[in-house]
């Protein structure tokens, strides 16, 4: 780890003139560092505390190795550099050090004076020469991967290659915890200077060090109370405590953060540093800032977050005589880049020095007790304060010449990852460091990328704002804005004659046109009664031309408010064929929403059934029926009235919900409609033979996909007079008798019906072939049944848009779900359809990178109009067309968001309107979801953020488990046999189950998600309530009981286990009162007093615990039941804890008797 050496940090504050205060306070005077007697044991650094705590969470990781390869050239006195070595080793006690837990709990470091450090050889110069270099690296990993335990010595492991006869390679390895960068330079100028003098016969030319790292230590403990003025500053500067920072990752974050690494390196040209150098002086900045300045940029446009927390080491050498040691003692700053309102680079860059300044100026605070200060929320799975690291070192290590014997350091790739990801600045290098947990290698490729993209950015346009700086290579911006949008039209070999262009068409010449081909083929069935396309054609032409003689025409409006049947087929292309638009009504609306709808869209005309005509008595429009009976079309013409309409004339206007609580009239354009219609014939490669189940109210547009691919592909259209009000086995039945072939659904309801069919053991129906979904994100389990209940190949396609891009504007189609989405959380978007553009933006418009949260942008032939009657809500919904030359072409925003996989297939992340935050961290709902229903006892979950009255959020988890029933008893006896109270029942009530699988859930989500992700409330349902088109009601959804982990209200312990437990953690926060529900960090536990908490389980249990399992389970309750797998025996911790509590209330006479007659019986 590279830090800030003194010389560096002088240059810096010289450099821009910091202002007397500043200047008094970095040289005003501190007790000097005394020299003690030699002492065996010492007490820790606040940064070894760190690194001791962090060991007993993970022990013997290996992610704090520093390693050091030196490369010896010329001949080699292998005894003088063993010497060498030992003589540096007996120099510096931190190389003599160990440590180890004290009987109070705390750990201490305990130094030997004497230590025989043995040089391990290794000869691969007998190897071939091809063979040498592959070896010696393997040899070089291996060493690096070899681990350290803390309490036994040496930490520090040393290794002589020889690779020819001439060339040597030195490699060391120490722990991060005895020693830092700096102390690599102290090691190789020492070891150098000592190896010549030995080489040559002479003694050791260096006098006693002035200090040791113990000195160190207990000077810093002696001017604690100096520190107040900068841990006050860094109080200050992160409150409220930063939260953790989602970059774009590959994988979800691991409920215990792993260590695992790589690193992707980038040397920078000669002409970007010379522009960069430039840049700096100019704007009167170190090339530290510079650097950073443009490192955060990249993470907030990576994470869109505006203030980020970044980790920057310093040497901390500035007392006289540190330079000399070797020893920990960096120290860690967090930096603030504030990029709030977008500013410039150059007003950003200012913000930098500022920030820097005042940060560097207050240095002295060790970063643990910042930590402690501060108390962040605590979560094993990231590190506090920041999960980024940026380094920077613009010194050059030159070779060392001692004697005949070249010295030379080599680069060596530190194998642990301490953060999420690490920028090391060395020079013309620029090295990321990232965890392998968390990111693939191409992800860290392309981001370096745009590393060096944005550096030539800043010095090309230093005044752009923040955002508007492009970092994209030509040929991702080519592949985002064209080679991703680039679907081909429909192929001519589409059932319909003729040359002309899809484009020119409206929806209802398309229909005529397969008319002239299959003019006796069955359009639709209803019950008992069917219509070909040739009949369906002529009553519809009866109608359309008796519109036409009512003055009906172009950019008119007819309301359709008529239940399922062949009539309404019949009005619907009656009103397109007169030219006209048509409005679904539904007329089991309420009347105040129906009087609403005809008032806002100014209806011509309402076409309806005498059925429903009672409903529509009290409106002020004009109404017409259509029944299979009516007489009053009889008598017009049957044949084709002319085109009256082109592909920019309305075809539909449809209401939706709108935000000012009042429905929005969404207006469509044949164009529009006819592309979309075409798409899907395209991708459900519907032909004659199909048979399509029209499920879909006419009054939501999903209807639209139903009905017209089908009726101009010479499909047949399946009508029900309430699909939606079947039973699942209902609709199975009712697809079976019909030969359905595809099915269309909304996705909640879908995922009912595949769960009851599936557990009613029947299979899918052999004629569908094709399942449809949409309106909602499918969930990844049930796609998987479902592709194990089909019974012939079949295909699944999940569909996305908005109504105001026609329906549909992206599928994700699958015909081998089990190995396309074996390793995904959820169902993806997948890509745009023919002629529709999908646009993945920042706040300037601008296109992020692969992997990167942007908001959707939809364009192409399936826009919308606009909204009817509301000009200036079109304007603000439909924006100019950034990236098209096609004067007028518009974008819609969605607000939606999404991010680009690799493959260029999109990834649904949720509303922009809805950013789910608990306490600073953003969620993905649907990843808590995705865990749950990966639960053997759940079939459906949905995860809720709300806001309680107290102003707090939390999260709810809904629940519907699999079964009740004697089968679910059985399989709960069998996986958790610990359960009390199962025997003899044969069902359980929805409340006695929830009771259950409560603690069941709460462990399976603890294993496996980070604890800011954890719903602190369940509530179990029988079935999750739908809205009228079949999409899950979340506003019927019940309000929670309180089950909340932590409470206000103290809850006293239940059982002798929790009852010695929260007398520790009493004993251990000073007195604090806390409750079984209570979280330790929360009432001011931190990690070393986590370590104490377990050093006494151990002992007084008599059980080994790992750390971690304190932060998995924080409060009393949770973690006194975590305590039980760790058990040798079963009751083990109850039979402890009540003897404990037994001694306890005994007085000391009393125990003396007991014991003396317990010696007594032998």
């Amino acid at each position: 780890m590279d830090q800030l050496d003194p010389s560096q940090l002088r240059q810096r504050l010289s450099l821009l003139k910091l202002d007397q205060t500043e200047q008094r306070s970095q040289r005003s005077p501190r007790t000097e560092i005394v020299k003690h007697a030699p002492r065996q044991e010492v007490a820790l650094a606040p940064s070894q505390e760190r690194l001791w705590f962090l060991d007993q969470l993970v022990p013997q990781s290996t992610a704090y190795h520093l390693p050091l390869l030196l490369r010896l050239t010329g001949p080699l006195n292998e005894d003088a550099l063993e010497r060498a070595l030992q003589e540096v080793v007996q120099r510096h006690e931190a190389l003599r050090t160990h440590f180890l837990l004290r009987a109070d709990g705390r750990p201490a470091q305990v130094i030997v004076p004497e230590l025989v450090l043995s040089l391990a050889r290794r000869d691969v110069s007998t190897l071939p020469e091809p063979e040498r270099i592959p070896t010696l690296r393997t040899c070089l990993e291996q060493e690096l991967l070899r681990p350290f335990n803390l309490e036994q010595l040496p930490l520090i492991h040393a290794t002589l290659f020889t690779v020819g006869e001439r060339e040597h390679q030195l490699f060391l390895v120490l722990h991060h915890i005895i020693a830092d960068a700096w102390s690599l330079r102290v090691l190789i100028q020492e070891l150098s200077t000592l190896y010549q003098a030995y080489n040559a016969g002479k003694t050791s030319p260096f006098t006693e060090p002035p200090f040791q790292l113990g000195d160190y230590v207990s000077w810093l403990q002696d001017t604690a109370s100096e520190q107040e003025q900068h841990l006050a500053y860094w109080q200050e500067q992160l409150t409220p405590p930063p939260t953790v920072l989602q970059l774009p990752f590959d994988r979800a974050r691991p409920a215990v953060q792993g260590y695992k690494s790589a690193w992707i390196t980038r040397r920078l040209p000669a002409s970007l540093l010379d522009s960069l150098k430039k840049l700096a002086q100019k704007e009167r900045i170190t090339p530290y800032m510079l650097f950073l300045a443009v490192y955060a940029v990249l993470l907030s446009r990576y994470s869109n977050e505006k203030t980020l927390f970044i980790g920057t080491p310093i040497a901390q050498r500035n007392r006289s005589g540190l330079e000399q040691i070797i020893g920990f003692v960096a120290n860690t700053l967090v930096l603030r880049a504030d990029l709030s309102g977008d500013p410039s680079f150059r007003t950003f860059l200012g913000r930098i020095r500022e920030m820097a300044l005042q940060s560097f100026a207050h240095a002295d605070a060790p970063f643990d007790k910042v930590v402690e200060r501060v108390q962040p929320t605590r979560d094993p799975s990231y590190s506090p304060l920041f999960q980024v690291m940026f380094l920077f070192q613009n010194i050059v290590q030159l070779p060392i010449q001692a004697g005949e014997l070249l010295i030379e350091v080599e680069g060596v790739e530190e194998n642990g990852a301490q953060f999420d990801l690490t920028l090391a600045v060395s020079n013309d290098l620029c090295r990321f460091q990232y965890n392998t947990d968390l990111f693939d290698s191409s992800t860290i490729t392309r981001l370096a990328t745009h590393f060096e993209g944005l550096l030539q950015s800043v010095v090309d346009n230093p005044d752009h704002r923040l955002t508007a700086l492009p970092f994209l290579t030509a040929e991702e911006r080519y592949q985002l804005l064209v080679a991703w949008n680039t679907e081909p039209t429909p192929p001519s070999t589409l059932p319909w004659p003729g040359s002309e262009q899809s484009s020119e068409h409206c929806l209802h010449t398309l229909f005529e046109r397969q008319v002239e081909r299959t003019p006796t083929a069955v359009a639709a069935t209803f019950e008992h009664r069917s219509l070909t396309y040739q009949e369906l054609n002529q009553k519809a032409n009866q109608l359309a031309h008796f519109l036409i003689r009512l003055g009906i025409g172009p950019e008119d409006l007819v309301g359709l408010a008529m239940e399922r049947s062949l009539e309404l087929l019949v009005g619907l292309f009656g009103i397109l064929k007169a030219g006209a638009a048509y409005l679904p009504l539904d007329p089991l609306y309420p009347q105040e929403r129906l009087a609403f709808l005809i008032q806002e869209s100014q209806l011509s005309l309402l076409l309806t059934q005498p059925q429903v005509l009672p409903w529509l008595s009290e409106y002020n429009v004009n109404v017409i029926r259509l029944d299979p009976h009516e007489e009053r079309f009889a008598t017009e013409c049957i044949d084709n009235p002319p085109t009256r309409t082109g592909p920019d004339n309305a075809v539909y206007v449809i209401f939706t919900s709108g935000s000012t609580g009042l429905p929005k009239g969404i207006v469509v354009r044949h164009g529009a409609l006819v592309n979309h219609a075409l798409a899907m014939v395209q991708a459900i490669e519907l032909a004659p033979a199909e048979r399509f189940l029209q499920f879909a109210s006419i009054s939501f547009d999903a209807s639209a996909v139903q009905l017209f691919p089908t009726l101009i592909s010479g499909a047949t259209l399946v009508l029900h007079r309430a699909p939606n009000e079947l039973s699942n086995y209902e609709l199975w039945r009712l697809c079976q008798e019909q030969q359905v072939s595809v099915l269309d659904v909304p996705t909640a309801f879908w995922h009912q019906w595949i769960e009851d069919i599936t557990t009613s053991n029947l299979s899918l129906p052999s004629s569908l072939r094709v399942f449809m979904t949409g309106g909602e994100m499918a969930a990844i389990d049930k796609v998987q049944t479902w592709a194990q209940a089909t019974r012939r190949p079949a295909t699944f396609i999940s569909s996305y848009g908005p109504t105001e891009a026609t329906i549909t504007a992206t599928i994700f189609t699958t015909t081998n779900a089990g190995e396309e989405l074996a390793h995904r959380l959820v169902v993806p978007l997948g890509r745009p359809i023919a002629n529709v553009q999908i646009y993945l933006l920042n706040d300037s418009m601008h296109p992020v990178p692969v992997g990167v949260i942007g908001e959707i942008f939809i364009g192409g032939a399936g826009l919308a109009r606009g909204y009817l009657h509301h000009p200036a809500l079109t304007a603000e919904q439909f924006v100019p067309h950034p990236f098209s030359t096609e004067p007028g072409a518009r974008l819609y925003k969605t607000g939606d968001l999404a991010r680009y996989l690799p493959d260029g297939t999109i990834e649904f992340q949720g509303r922009r309107d809805h950013q789910v935050k608990i306490r600073g961290f953003r969620i993905e709902l649907g990843e808590i979801e995705a865990i749950l229903r990966q639960h053997w006892t759940v079939q459906e979950a949905i995860v809720l953020a709300r806001k309680e009255t107290q102003g707090e959020t939390r999260l709810i988890a809904y629940i519907v488990p699999k079964a009740h029933d004697q089968e679910m008893i059985k399989q709960l006896r069998e996986k958790e046999p610990s359960l009390e109270g199962l025997d003899g029942a044969t069902e359980l009530s929805l409340e006695e189950l929830q009771r259950y699988l409560l603690p069941l859930l709460r462990r399976f989500l603890k294993e496996r998600l980070p604890n800011y992700m954890l719903p602190t409330a369940f509530v179990f349902l029988d079935r999750f309530p739908l809205t009228p088109n079949s999409k899950v009601d979340q506003r019927a959804l019940p309000h929670p009981e309180v089950q909340t982990n932590s409470t206000d209200t103290y809850v006293a312990p239940r059982t002798a286990v929790e009852e010695l437990l929260l007398k520790i953690w009493t004993q251990l926060l000073g007195g604090t009162q806390a409750g079984i529900h209570d979280s330790f960090f929360e009432h001011g536990g931190h990690s070393l007093l986590a370590t104490q908490v377990i050093s006494q389980v151990r002992r007084m249990f008599k059980i080994e615990v790992p750390l971690h399992t304190l932060f998995n389970a924080p409060t009393v309750a949770d973690f006194a039941e975590a305590l039980t797998t760790f058990e040798t025996q079963p009751g083990q911790l109850l039979a402890i804890a009540r003897r404990r509590k037994q001694l306890d209330s005994m007085s000391p006479a009393e125990i003396r008797a007991r014991l003396q007659e317990k010696q007594r019986k032998g």
